[in-house]
């Protein structure tokens, strides 16, 4: 701690930074679970993860990603709002537009087609000004088309659906707030005509009882961290659905080590969560088995031997159950006698 007296120099910029600087860093270090503190994880759940570094990192090229069947994925942004949206009540239950609200476009492969949005406002809206529509921040035209049935279309053209996150905006017309249409009944999103009967399998619906699962892959997407716990939120990898996924160890990360994750089972069904190493011809070596209760979490750690040739994260549960595996990280073994190398936290203050 800093202290100050009228006579004594005041301490320089540097020595500030640098007393903040350990502050902070204790702060960080206070902030550890611990088994002593409440919603700690027990030690023998903690991970045994000491000395990562940048080297060696096998799960990088899916941090950040959803692993699924399909080449695109879109989910109602959080700001979204539900009105009845219960088990109890899920036929009546609608979207309300607070205004403004997002639609997140996920795209691993630049779409060929144009996509559709199909809003199906309620019958008791009384609105009759259906909501502007922007991409990406930018304005557009003539993308928002009535169907006979009342359906409002949006139609997003080829050009705009480039590999990457993409933002479609509604808002609620500003002139006339009366007169908006801002409650609907269902948000869907499928076939690349806007012709393609509503009974189209093709057709992804996304109702308000499901809210709570949107908003899940929504924070993912936009903020890179979600969760199923409250304020606990994590980044990693998203498994939409039962899957198996295989990470490849390159020949540094052969000489065996440790590997890590945080799983989260955000379904209200039970799931079971594995991490396996295996050698080259596909032989398990190693593994972690948990299965997790419903919305359940749990540490995974696991010795890597010496000649695994790749890791596997899996998860068996029911489809469309997303599973979260928070920040995956595999420590490799030091040579010789030279201890991990340790990690560190820079912070700067400019």
């Amino acid at each position: 701690m800093l202290t100050f007296c009228p006579a004594c120099p005041r301490p320089s910029l540097s020595l500030t930074r640098l007393a903040l600087l350990a502050t902070l860093l204790g702060f960080l270090g206070a902030c550890a679970p611990s088994s002593d503190r409440p919603g700690g994880d027990a030690a023998d759940d903690a991970p045994r993860v000491v000395g990562a570094t940048r080297a060696a990192q096998p799960f990088a090229p899916w941090l950040g990603r959803v692993i699924d069947d399909r080449s695109w994925r879109v989910v109602p942004g959080p700001r979204w709002q539900t009105d009845g949206a219960s088990a109890d009540d899920a036929a009546n239950a609608m979207w309300v537009l607070p205004g403004r609200a997002v639609l997140i476009l996920d795209v691993d492969e630049a779409l060929t087609k144009p996509l559709t949005v199909r809003l199906t406002p309620d019958d008791a809206d009384g609105g009759a000004q259906p909501p502007t529509v922007h991409w990406n921040d930018a304005p557009t035209e003539n993308w928002v088309t009535a169907r006979d049935d009342g359906a409002l279309l949006v139609r997003v053209p080829t050009d705009r659906l480039s590999t990457g996150r993409h933002v479609l905006r509604l808002s609620a017309s500003a002139d006339d707030p009366a007169a908006a249409i801002t409650r609907f009944r269902a948000i869907a999103v499928g076939p690349r005509t806007a012709e393609a009967d509503d009974g189209d399998r093709r057709w992804r619906t996304f109702l308000p009882v499901h809210a709570a699962r949107h908003r899940f892959l929504a924070d993912f997407l936009r903020l890179g961290v979600t969760g199923a716990f409250g304020l606990e939120k994590q980044g990693g990898i998203v498994f939409d659905g039962p899957r198996t996924l295989t990470v490849p160890l390159d020949d540094a990360a052969q000489g065996g080590g440790h590997a890590a994750t945080r799983v989260q089972n955000a379904s209200p069904q039970p799931m079971t969560t594995a991490l396996r190493s295996l050698d080259d011809t596909g032989t398990v070596l190693t593994e972690r088995v948990v299965k997790l209760e419903p919305f359940g979490r749990v540490w995974l750690d696991l010795d890597v031997p010496a000649g695994a040739s790749a890791l596997t994260l899996s998860a068996d549960g029911v489809p469309r159950a997303y599973a979260l595996w928070g920040g995956p990280v595999f420590t490799p073994k030091p040579d010789g006698d030279r201890p991990p190398a340790p990690f560190v936290l820079l912070v700067t203050l400019d």
